[in-house]
């Protein structure tokens, strides 16, 4: 909890979801493939130290603060890898292949200004 207005921190809403096969259909070749995709809403009201001069007392280090009325962090992302080999004998052949998809949307004050407040 931030100690200076009580409100909670830290995660709030978080999934993660994985998966992965692997196959052999045949002698030597192997298939692997791994689907990924994770969601975190759950930075809602980060905690930052603020800078001393906006402390009521600076020598209090169990104060820590919300710096925006409404701080956000949505994270989505999507992974998804196809890894072939072949073994031929005296040599092997690979492919790896992959794709990665990110959206972050972020919303916060690492300065430690004093609390503004602030839209999505």
């Amino acid at each position: 909890r931030n100690t200076v207005d009580d409100r909670r921190f830290g995660e709030q809403d978080y999934l993660g979801i994985r998966a992965s096969v692997r196959a052999r259909p045949v002698d030597g070749l192997t298939i692997d493939v791994m689907a990924e995709h994770l969601r975190d809403y759950g930075a809602d009201n980060d905690v930052w130290l603020p800078r001393r001069d906006y402390l009521p007392d600076p020598n209090d280090i169990y104060l820590t603060t919300v710096t925006l009325a409404n701080p956000f962090l949505h994270i989505e992302d999507d992974l998804f890898d196809v890894d072939i080999t072949y073994d031929f004998g005296r040599v092997t052949l690979t492919s790896l292949t992959g794709y990665v998809r990110n959206q972050t949307h972020d919303l916060d004050d690492c300065a430690g200004s004093p609390h503004v407040p602030a839209t999505q």
